[in-house]
């Protein structure tokens, strides 16, 4: 009895002490937030939604609170006199919250007008704070001049700015502006768990286009070199659980507002895969996901599980690229096939990563419960990736049972690119993963 003691004691040591246990950072105290919606009924179909943060720093809550009202008048003159017939015309200002490390916390306030399909205007402002003191963070503290750092960033903004948008040509005059030693220093940033983002209006480069937000994600496995010591200890966050929040067959007007209504209050990030043809219906919902931060992919042209043959695969690559192209200006690094047929689409000549799921809460069975979906969502462990449904009418609700119960156990949600950075993931062509530590790869019309 004595011996079995013994092996169960030892046991009991091990489990505790593997690295998975010790992955389960806890989020400090200083790193604790809340937020909260007013919402104001305009009339004429109109609404004024403004999101507040309750932080440990009252300092810092008046800071936001300014620049979210500031934000909301500013978007008051761009209110049409009705609303829309299908969804509610909406002025929106919040924060998006994110955070890195035990310190450091980031707030992308954006205002936004949507209008029926399209988003009329769009503004933002950014701040990055130690929480601990309330001492904003500013670029310097972060690149390092002596390593090169400010250098190596200039080359990071001007390939990705002007990348965006395939279809048209950068302004040169203002992209050479914005790459300058001294407009880095003043740009607009924020600092989420495995990347460093530099956020710009999108007429700072493209004066013609319609309203939308650009960035430069520079990933810190790259960026680290050229970064300040104290920035990389403050950024890392590898020792926290990590899940990958996925959303599948939006967007959709109205249910996907409402899952990113959710995802702001929790500062969760997630990725949407989004269905080519049912963006120019709901091209504003598209920019709203990707000027929050959020991560944007291809769940193909068309949801069908048919006609997956290389004339197909070829045409509908074409046409989702030119599809989110135009919106968002980049276009998809990975896929998720519909129905999870990865191996068909590889078998027809498709080269993106193939993005599957290990927990689905199961919201795409026309269920509405509430306890059984999010609870499934909300067991998720590290190098998870979920796969939900921003196309249901309820994933709303879903995610705000999920949503609180993930943050109580201290889950960093993060894009999928973040997760992929921080647990060592390098995606290549007919790869699927299915999550950080079950990947296989396919061969080519096999």
């Amino acid at each position: 009895m004595r011996q079995w003691a013994a092996v169960l004691a030892l046991t009991l040591a091990v489990l505790f002490l593997t690295p998975s246990a010790l992955a389960e950072k806890v989020f400090p105290d200083c790193l604790q937030f809340t937020q909260e919606t007013e919402t104001q009924q305009l009339g004429n179909n109109r609404v004024l939604m403004r999101t507040y943060p309750a932080t440990c720093r009252p300092e810092v809550d008046a800071e936001i609170a300014d620049l979210v009202n500031a934000l909301a008048e500013a978007g008051r003159p761009f209110l049409p006199a009705q609303g829309g017939s299908r969804v509610w015309t909406r002025l929106d200002s919040g924060a998006y919250i994110t955070r890195v490390g035990g310190r450091w916390m980031s707030f992308l306030v954006i205002g936004r007008v949507c209008h029926e399909a399209y988003q009329l205007w769009v503004d933002f402002d950014t701040r990055v704070y130690n929480m601990e003191t309330g001492e904003p963070v500013t670029l310097d503290m972060v690149i390092d001049a002596e390593k090169g750092g400010w250098d190596y960033l200039s080359a990071c903004v001007r390939e990705q700015l002007a990348a965006h948008f395939p279809d048209l040509e950068p302004d040169p005059a203002r992209l050479d502006a914005l790459c300058s030693r001294e407009a880095l220093a003043q740009a607009h940033f924020t600092l989420s768990p495995g990347h460093l983002s530099l956020h710009y209006p999108v007429t700072a480069v493209y004066p013609d286009h319609d309203p939308c937000l650009m960035r430069a994600d520079i990933y810190y496995p790259e960026l680290k070199p050229y970064m300040t010591e104290p920035a990389i200890k403050e950024t890392d966050c590898a020792d926290y659980t990590l899940v990958a929040l996925t959303y599948d067959d939006g967007p959709a007007a109205g249910a996907t507002d409402r899952a990113m209504d959710q995802l702001r209050l929790y500062g969760a990030q997630a990725t949407f895969f989004v269905v080519g043809d049912r963006i120019k219906k709901d091209a504003g919902i598209l920019n709203r996901e990707y000027d929050a931060g959020m991560s944007v992919q291809s769940h193909n042209w068309v949801h069908s599980y048919d006609g997956i043959n290389p004339d197909n695969v070829k045409r509908w690559d074409t046409l989702q690229n030119d599809a989110m192209g135009r919106v968002i200006g980049v276009l998809p690094v990975m896929m998720r096939a519909p129905g999870g047929y990865e191996s068909r689409f590889i078998a027809a000549g498709s080269l993106l990563p193939q993005i599957h799921w290990s927990v689905t809460g199961g919201d795409n069975s026309g269920s509405d419960d509430v306890l059984s979906i999010g609870g499934r969502a909300a067991r998720a462990m590290d190098g998870d990736i979920v796969l939900m449904h921003d196309l249901d009418v309820n994933q709303g609700n879903f995610a705000a049972y999920y949503l609180p119960r993930l943050e109580a156990r201290s889950v960093m949600l993060v894009t999928l690119q973040d997760l992929f950075v921080l647990r060592g993931v390098t995606l290549a062509p007919r790869m699927v993963v299915t999550r950080v530590d079950s990947i296989r790869t396919y061969e080519q019309n096999k």
